[in-house]
């Protein structure tokens, strides 16, 4: 049901899109139809006029007032503040749906702040841990009598697998922490200490809750929007520790999500509890050393195309530029998006984020329909947003290919789809992430030389010959 509420979402989020533009809507026809960068009021349809942040930010990156004063307060495009309230609904409706639908999923979650949990914070022997807990044997008889159990877990647990000491985390979570006290004073992010700790703390309230909805229905939402509006009202006029503030507070659940989720695939594939925890820190380190040598190449090599209003079909800065315009415009959240300011909205639908799924839910009680049980309206909301960016041209094949292997094969091809469904699906994923990074690097320019795909009937030679890869309408403005 999640490919058909994502389905649902995309119709409506290209009903959104036209009636906010078409409407000229938050001025929406005075800036692209698609963009994530700041404008100033001089910007008009025929010439987008960005907004300059060097004169509103001091040497220090604090916002400058006067100099906010003397430019006016940007704006955003429409289509990109329509993105912002749809997925704001869609962050706290997803608190409201998970504990009206699968309270019993999350509650657990929580229940290490049971008031016999807590007791325990007192207790000398817990602080210990490593000469304290089950035996294995004791470990071993819990795991095989208690029926809710995962059997993958359980023939893991007769097999002999050990599972990772509470220390090795314990460890894991000290060292990380330093590092980013540490990082956070080094680099003079302007990030104090307390907003460290609280970027923490939302990080691990919200990878409770998201990280059920992901292991539930495979959709991972987007928590950045929130997290940025958080920092911008505990720090504002200070766009560097919003995005400092950003990095522990959102991509710290991202790649929780991820890691978490590698852990699932490990136990289904019986692999060594251990031995995917090493490697998975591993990664994580080697990983983060080749983005970065990675990030400076592609920068050093696509900066104009990076800095560009829509980009091309192969580069984009649209997450950099995402990630620099909520931070700057939630440090001026008071000119911006409180009530009463221009976008206000964006505000506001975290209020009705908390309504949005009562109804439904209401009307499945009372009436028993499953229809309402189907809806999923935080990926619905999120969804709504969700063309706000890129080359979308490529979602109707990514539909049809759903749409047959898990609703035509699963119905009526049973055996087909359980023996190569997922073969094939991880076969696409790991071919198109190795093809997508040779591309990158051999092809389009990545390491420096690009080798352009020669133009004919099916290639147009896209922005480089001031066309869309995709035949769609191409608009000079974005040149200005």
């Amino acid at each position: 049901m999640t490919l058909t509420n994502t389905f649902i979402g995309y119709i409506l989020c290209i009903v959104l899109f036209m009636g906010v533009y078409y409407g000229n809507i938050w001025r929406s026809q005075d800036f692209p139809f698609m963009s994530q960068l700041l404008y100033n009021t001089a910007s008009n349809s025929t010439v987008f006029a960005e907004y300059n942040l060097t004169q509103i930010l001091t040497p220090e990156n604090f916002i400058d007032q006067a100099g906010l004063k003397a430019n006016g307060i940007p704006y955003l495009t429409g289509t990109y503040v329509a993105y912002l309230i749809t997925t704001n609904m869609g962050c706290t409706a997803t608190l409201v749906h998970m504990a009206l639908w699968n309270w019993d999923d999350i509650k657990e979650g929580f229940f290490f702040l049971s008031p016999s949990n807590l007791r325990k914070l007192l207790q000398p022997s817990f602080w210990v841990f490593w000469k304290s807990g089950q035996s294995k044997e004791e470990h071993k008889r819990e795991v095989l009598e208690n029926p809710r159990m995962d059997p993958h877990y359980k023939m893991m647990v007769q097999a002999g697998y050990e599972e990772v000491p509470n220390w090795w985390y314990a460890n894991v979570l000290v060292l990380s922490f330093a590092v980013g006290m540490g990082t956070i004073y080094a680099v003079k992010s302007s990030l104090p200490w307390w907003g460290y700790i609280v970027s923490n703390i939302f990080a691990l309230v919200f990878i409770l809750i998201f990280g059920a909805q992901m292991g539930l229905t495979g959709f991972q939402f987007n928590q950045q929007p929130i997290i940025q509006m958080i920092a911008g009202y505990l720090h504002p006029g200070k766009p560097l520790a919003n995005m400092y503030f950003t990095v522990f507070g959102f991509n710290g659940i991202q790649q929780g999500q991820w890691l978490l989720r590698d852990l699932k695939v490990a136990q289904l594939v019986h692999l060594s509890p251990k031995s995917t925890f090493t490697a998975q820190m591993l990664g994580a380190v080697i990983g983060a050393i080749f983005n970065y040598i990675m990030m400076k190449t592609i920068v050093t090599n696509q900066f104009t195309i990076l800095k560009s209003v829509e980009g091309s079909n192969v580069w984009s800065g649209q997450n950099v530029q995402q990630y620099n315009t909520l931070a700057v415009a939630w440090s001026i959240a008071g000119d911006l998006f409180s009530v009463g300011a221009r976008y206000q909205w964006v505000t506001i639908s975290y209020l009705v984020g908390f309504i949005v799924p009562v109804p439904f839910y209401l009307l499945h009680k009372y009436t028993k329909i499953r229809f309402f049980e189907y809806i999923n309206l935080p990926i619905v909301l999120w969804y709504m947003g969700w063309l706000f960016v890129g080359v979308n041209s490529s979602i109707g094949s990514y539909f049809a290919i759903g749409f047959i292997a898990q609703w035509y094969l699963r119905k009526y091809r049973p055996g087909l789809f359980v023996k190569y469904n997922y073969l094939v699906s991880a076969a696409l994923d790991g071919g198109t992430q190795v093809m997508v990074f040779i591309l990158s690097f051999a092809v389009f320019g990545g390491s420096g030389k690009e080798r352009a795909f020669p133009t004919w009937a099916g290639n147009n030679g896209g922005v480089s010959n001031s066309k869309n890869i995709d035949f769609c309408m191409y608009n000079p403005a974005n040149d200005s």
